[in-house]
């Protein structure tokens, strides 16, 4: 992941035990020692028909298997009013197949899915953090059209608009920014 080092129970926590986990919701999840099996990662696991989506706001995961073998993971934060793609991970043997772009499409249809039943559900859809800086999410740049949330005035901004203003972000000093 980004070639960092992360011992096994910081990366449960980052991908895991997000601030709208509720651990008595998913006991399994919480009790679950890292580094686990993934071949048997949904092994115990009840699965049920929870409708079109969740009742209620959380981190939930999106498998995206090929042939039964599990090649993807999406991590999303459902919220009242967007669903935040916080993570992606995937196999590297199966690069070749960009399953980012296709995590991202089917976020997008499931979007379309529950707002077919509740328009009032997730207005945005969010690509987890910009770091323009860092190739490893600056793909995210790449979809049009790109909206950012100005953090003064909390107002949605096309990226394309501000986008010379944020590269020049790194040279402000931190008073400027």
């Amino acid at each position: 992941m980004h070639k960092k080092d992360r011992l096994p129970d910081q990366l449960k926590d980052f991908l895991c035990n997000s601030p709208v986990y509720d651990e008595n919701l998913d006991e399994e999840i919480a009790n679950r020692k890292s580094p686990f099996n993934f071949e048997l990662l949904d092994e115990n696991r009840p699965f049920q028909d929870e409708g079109i989506f969740p009742l209620k706001k959380g981190t939930y995961h999106i498998y995206h298997r090929l042939d039964g073998k599990l090649v993807a993971v999406g991590v999303l934060d459902l919220l009242n009013r967007y669903v935040n793609s916080g993570y992606f991970i995937y196999d590297p043997d199966y690069k070749f197949l960009n399953l980012g772009v296709l995590g991202a499409l089917r976020e997008l249809e499931y979007i379309r899915l529950v707002k077919s039943v509740n328009p009032e559900k997730y207005n945005w859809y969010q690509l987890g953090d910009m770091a323009p800086i860092c190739n490893k999410v600056n793909y995210k740049l790449s979809y049009k059209p790109g909206t950012i949330l100005c953090p003064r005035t909390k107002k949605p901004l096309l990226y394309d608009d501000v986008k010379d203003k944020i590269e020049m972000l790194p040279s402000y000093p931190i008073t400027e920014k």
